[in-house]
């Protein structure tokens, strides 16, 4: 025989009594997240604690056992709300699966109460599978309105049932040798490795790398989300107790020591659900996020994950891999001839609106990237900080030189930088520079001699020699260099230790003259950083002129 009661918790203390029980319940929930566990709820009570909403739990108890428990805050008007907004993907209570009937029969009865005291009801991320959600749209309450249900988001999701092999191979053979050759060139520029952190340590000691990676992420536009800086002490908190839990879960790459692309995922319906990403935008020609989604994918698959939960929200990146997608609904109910009424119309017609709105792709970019941005694009290489390290420099006027085989010398060394040497030495504009032409297949070599750095260069591939040369036919058998950046001894000794290394080549420089080494002007040229054309090109013969006329002459020897 049963002996059902129910209580309302209101104070923290309360709360912290049923953390035991609460991670019992949590564990047999259907289609429970870690965003319902008890980890995930006491961080945001310690943290956040919003302005005016006070701690409504509700309990039902069976002999005194927990039996269900829904998590909630009220508000000063009577809203009724499932803790964990906005955080939260997912939310729901944490329930025995035969007992939903009776926990929605208990919010019943305190929807009902005389007091009055809650007049609205107004339940956000529930999952389409959710047993509680299904009860919830049934709900009928004397005086209350009926369950006004709305579908806020898409969750897409991979089916990982088959396998690794499986899943990569619903990619097309196009698309996995292009990922394949990302993953080969970003190895190339440095030390490559995948890791996976699930201890309470190790989740905390990343953390400060992933808030730098989603804060560069969202530069310059309308960070979003439950990762924004606002929440950080939240995660601070939440996130190495969810490890401790088992419940989180974080991917990463690493180059040459640095934490350049990450998934944050927790535990969701059976699987592991993604929950923030970030990537270090200045790989972006490498698509360090797509790199990092296969290792994760792959490594779920290992571990014997049955599905991967690609978050809330669709994209184009999340199409390319998912198998299904589910809803996720909000759920309103108010009291009728109360405030409650007018405020929970308001809000379902809002929340409405603004679903359909979030469909039309160009208010949806508008509220991610803010007017300025979704009219002019990102913004430029050039508005990136050039200091500290090695600048980049500004756009202009370039020069192709012919050089002669310089004398010989002996301590000079050239070589390629790996990723962790770039981005100790250059600066912010220059490395974003660098690892796009890495990537282009232009390595950037710093040039040695006597063991001390005196420059750096850029070497053309094939493909690129006649962009960097601006449609200059350069000698076939002859390397091309370009824009020489002097450290220390100026851009002489640079070009004068490149030039005994080689048997005649091409160099692209700023300036006009090249003194005590044998050269001579090729072309001349307006380009940006990148060598497209700024403005109204100058064509070789009027370049060539200026030059005769003596227009910026510099002499290198004496740089």
């Amino acid at each position: 025989m049963r002996s059902l009661a129910t209580d309302i918790v209101s104070d923290d203390a309360g709360l912290a009594r049923l953390a035991e029980a609460w991670t019992a319940l949590r564990a047999i929930t259907p289609h429970a997240s870690a965003f319902q566990s008890f980890a995930w709820i006491d961080a945001y009570r310690a943290v956040l604690r919003p302005r005016g909403r006070r701690l409504h739990v509700l309990i039902v108890r069976d002999g005194g056992e927990p039996v269900a428990i829904l998590p909630c805050d009220l508000g000063p008007h009577g809203d009724l709300r499932l803790l964990g907004e906005p955080l939260s993907n997912y939310q729901g209570p944490v329930h025995r699966p035969e007992r939903v009937t009776d926990l929605v029969e208990a919010l019943a009865t305190l929807l009902g109460a005389p007091s009055r005291a809650v007049r609205l009801l107004d339940f956000g991320g529930l999952v389409e599978r959710s047993p509680f959600l299904a009860a919830l749209r049934t709900l009928r309450v004397p005086g209350w309105s009926p369950a006004f249900v709305v579908r806020t988001a898409t969750c897409p999701y991979v089916d990982l049932a088959g396998g690794w092999t499986t899943v990569f191979e619903r990619r097309t053979s196009g698309s996995r040798r292009q990922l394949a050759r990302k993953w080969k060139a970003l190895g190339r520029l440095g030390r490559l490795e995948f890791g996976e952190a699930g201890d309470p340590a190790r989740v905390r000691q990343l953390l400060p790398e992933l808030f730098k990676l989603f804060r560069q992420r969202w530069q310059g536009r309308h960070e979003s989300g439950g990762f924004a800086d606002r929440f950080r002490d939240f995660h601070l908190r939440a996130a190495p107790a969810l490890a401790a839990a088992g419940e989180a879960r974080i991917s990463h790459l690493v180059l040459d020591g640095h934490v350049v692309a990450f998934y944050y995922a927790v535990r969701a319906d059976g699987g592991i659900a993604s929950y923030v990403i970030g990537h270090d935008d200045v790989l972006g020609s490498f698509s360090p996020g797509q790199l990092m989604l296969i290792r994760a994918l792959e490594a779920a698959c290992v571990r014997g994950e049955r599905e991967y939960d690609l978050s809330l929200g669709e994209e184009s990146y999340k199409d390319e891999w998912a198998s299904g997608a589910r809803g996720v609904f909000r759920v309103f109910a108010w009291r009728r001839r109360s405030t409650g009424a007018l405020h929970g119309r308001a809000r379902a017609l809002t929340t409405e609106a603004w679903v359909r709105a979030r469909s039309i792709g160009w208010l949806r970019d508008l509220r991610r990237e803010g007017l300025r941005r979704m009219l002019a694009g990102p913004p430029p290489l050039e508005a990136r900080p050039d200091t500290p390290g090695i600048g980049a420099g500004e756009p202009g006027r370039w020069v192709v030189h012919h050089l002669e085989p310089g004398a010989p010398a002996e301590g000079i060394v050239v070589r390629a930088w790996s990723f962790g040497e770039l981005c100790d030495a250059l600066s912010p504009r220059l490395l974003a520079l660098a690892t796009e032409r890495f990537y282009r297949g232009d390595p950037l070599l710093a040039v040695y001699r006597d063991e001390t750095l005196v420059g750096v260069v850029w070497r053309a591939s094939p493909a690129r020699r006649a962009l960097v040369t601006f449609g200059h036919e350069p000698v076939p058998s002859e390397p091309v260099y370009y824009q020489p950046l002097p450290v220390g001894r100026g851009l002489g000794v640079l070009v004068q230790a490149l030039a005994a290394t080689e048997r005649g080549f091409t160099l692209v420089a700023r300036v006009p003259r090249l003194a005590d080494v044998g050269s001579r002007v090729e072309a001349c040229f307006v380009g940006d950083l990148r060598f497209a054309p700024l403005g109204r090109a100058r064509t070789a013969l009027s370049a060539l002129g200026a030059l005769h006329r003596g227009d910026d002459a510099l002499d290198v020897a004496r740089a």
